[in-house]
């Protein structure tokens, strides 16, 4: 029978497991370490010194009033100006309108009486300035 060679045991795993498990171990603690210093945001008051929360409050009110002002305003005269531009559309199409009505339905009258004798025009015109 042939002599099998001694195995050799293979350490590598196990190797590869603690120095995983010793990077964990060290991210953690530096996050741990550096965490609290990263997520400091600084308190609202300590930013305006001298003024307590009242006054941030009624600066705050202010400035949302002033702001509301401003585009009020603007939405204002915005709206007057599209009021005053319809306006002068709608005169524009008032005027279309009445000369295509006339084009339409007088000038084929007056045509008609050019083609009457005379006599019979001076009639219908006595009639129509009476």
């Amino acid at each position: 029978m042939p002599i099998k060679p001694l195995e050799k045991e293979n350490n590598g795993g196990l190797i590869a497991k603690a120095v995983l498990l010793f990077f964990l171990i060290g991210g953690a603690a530096v996050y741990s370490f550096f965490s609290p210093k990263l997520n400091k945001k600084p308190a609202l008051a300590k930013t305006m010194p001298g003024k307590d929360m009242v006054d941030i409050i009624n600066n705050v009110v202010t400035e949302t009033q002033n702001t509301a002002g401003t585009v009020l305003g603007e939405a204002t005269i915005l709206a007057n100006n599209i009021a005053s531009q319809s306006a002068a559309t709608t005169s524009n199409v008032a005027d279309a309108v009445s000369d295509f009505i006339f084009d339409k339905t007088l000038a084929p009258i007056i045509q008609q009486i050019d083609k009457l004798p005379k006599i019979e025009q001076e009639k219908i015109k006595e009639e129509l300035c009476k």
